[in-house]
Order: C-alpha cells, then structure tokens, then sequence
C-alpha cells in the first residue's frame, strides 16, 4: 500500500487478484481481497472499493475469515463517509464492532475501537473519543505497532486541536512523521500544529516543500484529501497565493467529498478547505459556493463540529467582502456551537475574527 506509484501498486494487486480467482481457494481469495483494496483506497476508486468491499465480506464469511469480515465492513465505511453517507456508514461499522467482538483478535479489535474515535471526534462527543484513543493505543501496540503509533498521533491531533492543547502533542507528531517517510500525510499533521501552536517557522518551512513541486510529493491515495485539506489550511493562514491556486486545481474535483483518513480521523467537507483557498485568492463568489457545499455536506456527515468551522471561516471570508452583518450571523452560530460542544480553540478564533470585523 506504500508502493509511492498509483499505476505500479494498482497493476500489481490486479495481477495478484486474478491470480487469486483461478485458484478456487476462498481464503486465498479473501487474502487478496483485502490487499486489492488497500492497494486502491483513494479518492478516485471509491465505487470499486464498494464492490471489493462487498465481495471480501462474503468471502471472508463463507470461509470463516471473520477477521478479514472486518476489514470489508471498514473498507465499506470509509467509502460512505468519504461521500458523506453516514447511515451507511455507521451501519458498517456497527456491524465491523459486532463481528469483532465474536472473533475477539486484536487487529480487529483495533480497527473497530481507532474507528469508534473517528465517529466520537465528528460528532463532538470528546469525552467518548478520548477513551476510545486511548482504548486503541493500548489494543494497537500489541496488534498494529507503528500503525497504531500514527493513528494515535492522528486522532491526538484533533482532539487537542479542538481543546486548544496542541502543544501536548508536538512530540508524538514529530516521532510519527519521523517513522512514516513514505506517507506525507503525518509531517501536514505536524506542519499545521506548528502552525496552530505559533511555530510558524517550522511549519512554513515543512509548507515550502510540498508547494515546491506543486504538492505531487503526495501520493493520491486514501491520506490525499486529508493531507491537501490541511495544506489548504495553511495556504490560506500563510497567504500563499501561488500555492493556493495550484492547490485549489487539484482539489476541486472533490468538491462534494469528505477529507476522511479512516480510522485517523475526518476534516469534514473538502469544500471548507475550497472555500479558503478561494477566499485567498479573492474569489469570493467561488468561496460563497464552496462554503454553502461544505455547510450542506458537513450537515450530511452528521459533524457539528466542521459546521461549526466552516460557519467561522464563511464569516471571516465575508469579512474580506465587506459583508460585516452577514459575517456576525456567521460568527454567533459558530460560537453557540463551539461553547456547546466545548471546542475553546475554535471559541477563541470566533472571538479574534469578531474584533477583526469590529475594526474593519
């Protein structure tokens, strides 16, 4: 699944699945399933990943791989979030929960708990995300070993985020960045809580070198809209016009996706990350569509917490178009929300973009 080429790593698990279908041997089959998918998770596969999805939950049934029953329903899932379709999703992964219970193996147990943090962090029920990280950690350092390190990190990120204590997890960040060379996804992590936490230096300095060669260091695999979703973030913290309107390209045909990395965590709509990058580059008829999309997509998704988000930076977009009024209703919903669901971080940035708006 690190192989660095989408062509090479597709052509490859598509050799071994065929491989696999003239043999007549379930588990094999099952076997292959599993790597297949992981070979193609991505933003441009998600109907294949459903089909696999469903042929691996069959197979890995009929042969009493519950194991592998597992991972088809947490394929499943992350495509149906990826689209926003959280019925479909949370259906999955309940039933990924139930048949991990019944095959009690650690990986299994790992995936489902690590999935279970995702869904806690959406939903802005912090209290349940934590003891389910911390569930996952302690079940992933016997089964997963560095994976589990990364999903930690991941999952420690955004829940730190929201509870503005970033700074608690620079050392974690770091040492998942270090570990995973092949997957950039972790040092966009890093970058954007050393920005989020004032280390803006280090942060623009790990910026500058995906913008280098226009962000094609990042493979488009299933971290892509992740990663490119805080990079989008930091385009517009930074005002890196250049960077934006590259960026901005190579997401735009995700416009009605999610940012997911399952089980790592979720950023909500791709059309947030959109919207700011529209905003700096002073399209603001463009920014207004996108945050409209984000809005309805983030409402889909069932996430309280990325509407809320998406609310402040629409405001502070219309801000920029001198449409203070419009910008406080913005601003009062946002902040409702971040007092209710107790994300002082973003209570604070609400707060900074009202005196912003009072001066302007």
């Amino acid at each position: 699944r690190d192989e660095p080429s989408p062509a090479r790593r597709k052509a490859l698990s598509a050799e071994g699945l065929a491989l696999a279908r003239t043999l007549g041997d379930g588990a094999t089959l099952a076997y292959t399933l599993d790597g297949r998918v992981s070979a193609v998770l991505g933003p441009h596969d998600r109907a294949e990943v459903i089909e696999l999805a469903a042929e691996l939950i069959v197979v890995a049934t009929q042969v009493g791989d519950t194991e592998r029953a597992v991972f088809g329903h947490a394929y499943r899932a992350y495509a149906h979030l990826r689209s926003a379709d959280r019925d479909a999703a949370d259906a999955d992964l309940t039933a990924a929960i139930s048949l991990a219970d019944e095959v009690r193996v650690p990986t299994a147990f790992w995936l489902v708990e690590a999935s279970a943090a995702l869904q806690a962090l959406l939903d802005g029920r912090f209290t349940d995300a934590e003891r389910s990280i911390e569930r996952a950690r302690a079940v992933g350092a016997r089964a997963q070993g560095l994976e589990s390190l990364a999903a930690h990190s991941v999952h420690r990120y955004l829940l730190l985020r929201h509870q503005n204590r970033l700074q608690e997890a620079e050392g974690e960040l770091e040492q998942a960045a270090a570990a995973f060379p092949a997957r950039p996804v972790y040092r966009c992590v890093l970058a954007s809580a050393q920005a989020l936490t004032g280390n803006e230096d280090e942060a623009r300095q790990l910026f500058a070198l995906f913008a280098a060669d226009e962000f094609r260091s990042i493979p488009q695999d299933m971290e892509w809209l992740f990663a490119a979703s805080l990079l989008a973030e930091l385009c517009s913290r930074f005002g890196e016009r250049d960077a934006s309107a590259t960026l901005y390209e190579l997401l735009l045909p995700w416009e009605h996706s999610t940012a997911t990395d399952m089980p790592e965590g979720s950023l909500g709509s791709v059309a947030r990350g959109l919207g700011l990058l529209a905003g700096t580059l002073g399209r603001y008829d463009e920014a207004e569509r996108h945050f409209r999309v984000a809005a309805d997509v983030n409402a889909r998704l069932r996430s309280p917490v990325w509407l809320a988000y998406t609310r402040h930076d629409h405001g502070r977009m219309l801000i920029q178009r001198g449409e203070l009024g419009a910008a406080e209703a913005l601003f009062a919903e946002a902040l409702e929300a971040a007092r209710s669901l107790g994300i002082p971080s973003l209570e604070r940035d609400v707060e900074a973009s009202r005196a912003a708006a009072a001066h302007a």
